[in-house]
């Protein structure tokens, strides 16, 4: 392309700005296209230095620091007339070059979002604070807090950067505690009726999409993991009161109770039962069950963690197991247990009478054997309670 074809194109195309220079870059012919002036051409050139064109054909980039324009350059080399010529062929990318800076901003977002939601997808579980070391990685703070709020009681977990497991804490329903310095991510209310909220601790505003995507991961993690424990527990739970039921007695005998160290087995059967459906109704009955089932609740607490599960087995049977309990500590559990059931009674309702049969066992034992010694134990206490109170040892 000779160089009058360039200059007439240059002219005719005003979306780009034409420069023609000599080899010292001094501005021989503008079209003024595009807004910058001369003395911010000069500048340019300086910065681009001469070595850049020693080919006849360059590409090269600048930006215009006070506009904030930023702009792309086709320089030719052509002679003309035995003299040489430089000619610029100078566009506006600013929209192009925003363009793929919101693109490489974004897409590192993505990737960030699409990081977390992997990481949480691995470790999803029913245990909703599972999600807090994510929680402390990916929103990049010190610390981040969980709190679900049940029916009976509040959990609060504290996760720190660089701890291994979160701190916990049981706390009583409504208590108020003081989260200054931490902004809520997310809270909501599950079907379940366990509230949540996950809080973080403050920093400085980022970009909100971002911060948005995060929390919607989070948000989906935490109610998938309270509704897989919703699941397992209703799986695993008498629903009348909330003790395990007997398909979890056989996992844990299984998995647990037969490689103990030692076991104590707890055989409980509820007395008159039936005589309490006949005269009063079912539901004076499913008092008395609920009864029983609170007994066993105040010596296994809210969870397993000391080692004493509470069953329901069938109708008015119960069973109780303290695993790796010396013979003394399994005797202060069955204490508690009488003096929780004793406490009870004292309240309205259908007084709640229940045997109990108790065999303690060190390693090695059949569990088995132990369960039927106990059993032995509780028909014997339950013929005792009916002969003292004057009645039929075989009746119900």
């Amino acid at each position: 392309m000779s160089l009058n074809t360039k200059l007439q194109t240059g002219l005719i195309d005003k979306a780009s700005e034409l420069v023609i220079t000599d080899e010292d870059f001094n501005i021989l012919f503008r079209n003024h296209a595009l807004d910058f002036d001369d003395a911010t051409w000069a500048k340019w050139t300086i910065l681009i230095g001469d070595e850049v064109f020693t080919e006849n054909v360059f590409e090269w980039e600048t930006t215009d620091r006070i506009t904030g324009k930023y702009y792309k350059s086709n320089t030719y080399r052509e002679e003309h007339e035995g003299k040489s010529y430089l000619l610029h062929h100078i566009y506006d990318v600013t929209d192009y070059a925003e363009l793929i800076k919101d693109l490489s901003k974004y897409s590192r977002i993505l990737r960030n979002s699409s990081d977390c939601q992997s990481n949480l997808i691995k470790n999803l579980s029913s245990h909703a604070e599972d999600c807090l070391p994510a929680a402390v990685k990916y929103f990049d703070v010190d610390t981040a807090v969980l709190y679900l709020e049940r029916q009976d009681h509040t959990e609060r977990y504290v996760m720190k950067k660089g701890a291994n497991r979160p701190e916990t804490e049981i706390l009583p329903v409504g208590t108020e505690y003081d989260d200054e310095g931490f902004t809520c991510c997310c809270s909501g209310k599950t079907v379940t009726e366990v509230s949540y909220s996950l809080l973080i601790t403050e920093k400085e505003e980022e970009d909100h999409t971002a911060f948005s995507m995060l929390v919607n991961e989070f948000k989906f993690y935490i109610e998938n993991a309270l509704m897989q424990e919703a699941i397992i527990f209703e799986s695993e739970h008498d629903r009348l009161t909330g003790l395990f039921n007997k398909g979890k007695f056989i996992e844990l005998q299984e998995t647990l109770f037969d490689g103990a160290d030692s076991i104590t087995v707890y055989n409980m059967d509820v007395n008159y039962l039936k005589r309490t459906n006949d005269l009063l109704g079912h539901r004076a009955g499913d008092l008395l069950i609920k009864k029983a089932a609170d007994s066993i609740k105040a010596i296994t607490g809210h969870n397993t963690s000391h080692d004493v599960y509470g069953f329901r087995t069938g109708g008015d049977e119960f069973i109780v197991v303290a695993v790796n309990k010396t013979l003394p500590e399994s005797e202060e559990i069955l204490g508690d247990w009488k003096a929780g059931l004793d406490e009870l009674n004292r309240d309205d309702g259908p007084e709640c009478i229940i045997a109990c049969g108790m065999c303690h066992k060190k390693a090695p034992f059949s569990f088995n054997e132990v369960f039927s010694e106990a059993d032995n134990l509780m028909y014997e206490e339950k013929r005792a309670i009916k002969i003292s109170r004057g009645e039929d040892p075989d009746g119900r």
